[in-house]
């Protein structure tokens, strides 16, 4: 009897720790386009790639985007901290 409980524990614990498997989600990854408001006047525009969600793309506790795109008008990559962007994102 207690050989038998011991291969019960042992299956037991082979279950639950030799079995454990973690799948991610498989999210899409896309670019977006994102607006901002420029201080001098007039609207910028990025392109950002490899963008899971749209909330990565800002700072939780201030509020403020932060991210790494390309600007449309000279395609050059820019860091961008800004207040005042928005992201349009059609909904199926």
């Amino acid at each position: 009897m207690r050989d038998l409980s011991i291969v019960f524990v042992l299956l037991l614990v082979f279950v639950m720790v030799g079995c454990k498997v973690e799948v991610e989600s498989e999210e899409e990854v896309r670019g977006v386009d994102v607006v901002c408001r420029h201080p001098g006047g007039g609207l910028a525009y990025y392109r950002v790639e490899g963008v899971r969600s749209v909330y990565s793309l800002t700072k939780s506790r201030s509020a403020l985007w932060d991210f790494r795109g390309k600007r449309v008008r000279d395609g050059k990559l820019v860091d961008v901290v800004a207040n005042d962007c928005f992201v349009e994102r059609e909904v199926k």
